[in-house]
């Protein structure tokens, strides 16, 4: 089914919700917007005349919208994600696209992905960096390079929320290293100073994931400090810093000190740079964004099918958990656990 067969929801007009609105007026021939806020809806209603504007579901049902025939977007808050879901599946609707964090716990996120198994909803989740590219831009050059496999991931920074936007980033370790991680461990701890919600926590800290086989991807990051995060990854002997833009900086060992000690306790600074740029292939976000419509569309998400959202999200929430009971956490999380079914206020 083509974007002019379909009509769009859009359930929250906040900053996200402000962007997917404009993809989705772009693709779609008709649009609502819900939102619970009068001032919000007003707002909405100014910026796209013509599109249907309501507070709740609800009170789109009681229309003759074409439920079956519509592409919904969830764009609320993360403990809200899991209950929307649900009204948008009683409603008809087979076509989902969420916002990170797919729930706001594992057996929330779990049900999630079992309904959409069971009913035959094409669920994604936009996690973007997988469509982005990045990952088999990144293994390409590496090949071209002679670098070997990755090692390690180093995420470090300031106050970015280890899953407002460390969920991406450990997807993307996900991805890097072809596999989730087995455990977790680390100092992670929560403050209410989320910019969404004083009753949202933002969270920072340590985690280092266990992926197997002695790679890890660990997390540094200060809720103490304004400071953007850097990102590198480690290999045999390369370095690979990347920007914020997804362009890279490559720096390698000198090849005649590694053949002269190859052993890898000779250590030495990777002081050549042999790439500096961007990633060929490397997809604008709002590309991203819309391939993952494309494939809600068709009705199968295989880019970045829910389970591997289920599996960040458990990855994230594994973390939480081990700085609150200072042990490790084995991933992934059993949905019927303590820590499973604790409903955490991550956003």
């Amino acid at each position: 089914m083509s974007s002019t067969d379909l009509s769009a929801v859009l359930v929250g007009y906040g900053s996200i919700g402000r962007f997917h609105a404009r993809v989705l007026s772009q693709r779609y021939p008709r649009l609502a917007i819900v939102d619970s806020s009068e001032s919000v809806r007003m707002e909405a209603a100014q910026a796209y005349p013509g599109v249907a504007v309501a507070e709740s579901l609800a009170d789109l049902a009681t229309g003759d919208w074409p439920w079956e025939t519509t592409l919904a977007v969830i764009a609320t808050w993360g403990p809200s994600h899991a209950p929307i879901f649900h009204d948008l599946s009683e409603l008809g609707v087979l076509r989902v696209l969420c916002e990170k964090p797919l729930a706001n716990s594992v057996r929330a996120g779990y049900e999630m992905v079992a309904a959409a198994s069971d009913k035959g909803i094409a669920l994604g989740v936009h996690q973007h960096l997988r469509y982005s590219g990045f990952v088999p831009g990144l293994r390409t050059l590496a090949g071209k390079l002679g670098l070997g496999e990755p090692t390690t991931m180093f995420v470090q920074g300031g106050a970015i929320g280890l899953v407002n936007r460390g969920i991406h980033w450990i997807d993307v370790a996900c991805e890097l290293f072809g596999r989730g991680p087995e455990s977790v461990v680390g100092s992670v701890t929560g403050q209410p100073i989320n910019p969404r919600s004083s009753e949202l926590m933002f969270y920072g800290g340590t985690a280092a994931w266990d992926f197997g086989d002695g790679r890890e991807a660990s997390f540094s990051l200060t809720n103490g400090s304004s400071v953007d995060s850097t990102v590198h990854v480690f290999y045999r002997n390369a370095v690979v810093e990347v920007h914020k833009s997804l362009n890279l900086k490559v720096r390698t060992r000198t090849p005649s000190q590694v053949e002269a000690h190859p052993q890898v306790t000779r250590v030495g600074d990777a002081a050549e740079v042999v790439f500096d740029g961007p990633l060929d292939g490397v997809r604008p976000s709002g590309e991203r964004t819309n391939l993952l419509l494309d494939e809600i569309e068709a009705g199968r998400v295989e880019v970045f099918p829910p389970e591997l959202a289920l599996q960040a999200l458990g990855a994230c929430i594994g973390a939480i958990a081990a700085g609150r009971d200072r042990r490790a956490v084995s991933l992934p999380i059993d949905p019927e656990s303590e820590i499973g079914r604790t409903e955490w206020p991550i956003s």
